[in-house]
């Protein structure tokens, strides 16, 4: 006997269909846990395990207690899909921190990071560095411990800096008629 796809019948939709029609609803829609399973693909039972552990999407509880019942919001949904879609398996080994807080709170020292470098060298949080619209020149997957250790010389050399510069020596500023000013 043969099986039956989504092409054989008018109301059952493809995987790629359901996609389709996902983009056409708001962010704003509230899924229940089975539509939520049918959109990622997942058992109601992993979306609960999810919840428990805190690793899947956002969710909300319609009421207090333990039998409240659970609506996933459709766009947190799609945002944590997206932040799950890789194209090479060493993206998704460091992917899965959507922050360096995520990554130092729950990362081991052997994962990698991205690390973003401007033109004098700054090490900087890769999207610190987008959401700031630094001046980047490289960017690199580096392992926990090289980026914790970069952050660690540049805090230790800003402190030297303010050192040398010394207590009451003052700042130098550009003055209005172009020459320097002590303050």
């Amino acid at each position: 006997m043969a099986t039956k796809s989504a092409s054989d019948s008018p109301w059952l939709m493809s995987p790629e269909e359901v996609t389709r029609q996902l983009h056409t609803l708001s962010d704003e829609l509230l899924l229940t846990p089975p539509q939520t399973g049918a959109v990622l693909q997942a058992a109601t039972d992993q979306l609960a395990n999810w919840r428990v552990t805190g690793e899947g999407p956002p969710f909300v509880k319609m009421g207090s207690g333990p039998k409240a019942q659970v609506r996933y919001p459709l766009g947190g949904v799609r945002k944590w899909r997206a932040e799950r879609t890789f194209s090479n398996t060493s993206m998704a080994n460091v992917s899965r921190f959507a922050s360096l807080g995520g990554f130092l709170s729950s990362g081991s020292i052997q994962d990698f990071y991205l690390a973003a470098f401007d033109e004098a060298g700054g090490l900087w949080e890769f999207w610190e560095s987008v959401r700031n619209e630094l001046d980047i020149v490289e960017v690199r997957w580096m392992p926990m411990g090289d980026m914790l250790e970069g952050f660690r010389k540049q805090a230790l050399q800003r402190h030297a800096d303010a050192e040398a510069g010394g207590i009451g020596d003052g700042l130098r500023v550009p003055s209005i008629a172009g020459r320097e000013t002590g303050i």
